[in-house]
């Protein structure tokens, strides 16, 4: 079960930070999810992207109470 979770985790941080990306990055930087994962993969992402995971991505923080 630690690998199924593992995968589970990864793939909801990676689709997070494929969503916020694709709603902020040029229209022509616009990725398809499996474009995204091969590239991010491989660290050959186009340099909007890298521009974007190195200065804008956000997390949100949990709430208290």
């Amino acid at each position: 079960y630690g690998q199924l979770y593992t995968a589970l985790i990864v793939y909801v941080l990676l689709k997070y930070v494929f969503d916020q990306g694709n709603a902020t990055v040029h229209w022509s930087a616009r990725l398809t999810f499996a474009d995204f994962d091969r590239l991010f993969s491989l660290q050959t992402l186009p340099l909007e992207w890298v521009i974007y995971v190195a200065n804008h991505l956000v997390f949100p923080l949990p709430s208290s109470g």
